[in-house]
């Protein structure tokens, strides 16, 4: 798994575990994995695109996704938890997509943690994507801890 291993990150931290293994799961673009670290109850939006509730639908909507790429890698940069959130700036490369090429972009995700499981998580290209709640969370975790 190509996470970078700055200072403030270091896989394996039981703070960080349910991410350790929701990129694992993106990475190998499983979605029997991917569906292990998600609540029942789980929703998922990409910023702009609407959102997708139930772990089931979430599942099916990546491994529709997954059936379209050839490669997955994510790279974590920063994260910080505070509670049962977590934020994270990640740079992802996915090939495979329509048109052909690699696509390469700095992204930034909220994590909503609840019973061991991912409860909600928002997905979008950087801190101007999130809502205006998620932003305020961010910015403030980013100067108090990254």
């Amino acid at each position: 798994m190509p996470i970078d291993a700055l200072p403030s990150y270091s896989p394996g931290n039981a703070d960080f575990q349910l991410l350790d293994r929701l990129v694992e799961a993106l990475e190998q673009r499983d979605p029997a994995r991917l569906g292990s670290v998600l609540h029942p109850d789980a929703s998922y939006v990409f910023i702009g695109l609407p959102a997708v509730q139930g772990r089931r639908e979430v599942v099916a909507y990546w491994r529709r996704l997954f059936a379209s790429l050839s490669a997955l890698e994510i790279s974590v940069r920063r994260r910080v938890r505070e509670g049962p959130v977590i934020v994270v700036e990640y740079l992802k490369s996915m090939a495979g997509l329509p048109g052909g090429g690699v696509l390469t972009a700095t992204a930034v995700a909220v994590l909503t943690l609840e019973d061991d499981h991912i409860r909600s998580w928002s997905d979008g290209y950087g801190m101007p994507d999130l809502t205006p709640e998620q932003q305020a969370l961010g910015v403030r975790l980013r100067a108090d801890r990254w």
